[in-house]
């Protein structure tokens, strides 16, 4: 029955392939539990096959030390998550996922610290403009995947990014583009 089942059998192999690109990109030095690195990646992944009201949307997860990352960002709007106990707002927290979705659609990043803890939603990410000059930028790469780019490689973080165009999850490290997958 379960080998019946092609959708599950793929989804399996591809998550062992992220994770095993994960292993060697050594993303989980940065973050110290591996579900925060999974959740996201799923979320994000249900974000890119689902969208939202029947329209795709793009959003960004940046994980990475909140001290660190703080002087480059800037609320767009006010932050959905602030005033929460830590517990409540943890991208792990499975009660959580349709918050996430319906916030995916505002402007801006998602902010989470490395225990997982959303920070912020509707986030701007301002980087410094030399934190793209040695970056491979791709035809067709928006503000959102600058945003990525830019903040990995000024900070040790890491980016999960929704691409609007075509529903592709990309995870960026170091200001380069580490794996991409197209959710089927």
């Amino acid at each position: 029955e379960v080998f019946g089942n092609y959708d599950l059998i793929s989804f399996i192999i591809e998550v062992d392939r992220v994770l095993f690109r994960i292993g060697r990109f050594k993303i989980q030095d940065l973050v110290t539990n591996e579900a925060v690195i999974d959740s996201t990646i799923n979320i994000a992944r249900e974000i890119a096959l689902e969208g939202r009201e029947g329209k795709s949307i793009g959003t960004l997860f940046v994980i990475g030390d909140y001290e660190e990352l703080k002087p480059y960002l800037r609320q767009l709007v006010l932050n959905p998550f602030y005033g929460y106990p830590p517990d409540l707002t943890n991208i792990t927290n499975q009660e959580l996922k349709e918050t996430i979705k319906n916030f995916a659609q505002l402007d801006g990043a998602f902010i989470i610290n490395l225990d997982g803890t959303i920070i912020s939603a509707g986030t701007y990410i301002n980087t410094p403009k030399d934190a793209l000059r040695d970056a491979k930028i791709y035809p067709g790469w928006g503000t959102r995947h600058l945003a990525a780019v830019g903040i990995t490689t000024i900070t040790n973080s890491i980016a999960v990014l929704v691409s609007s165009s075509g529903g592709v999850v990309k995870v960026f490290k170091k200001g380069k583009l580490i794996l991409k997958i197209k959710p089927s």
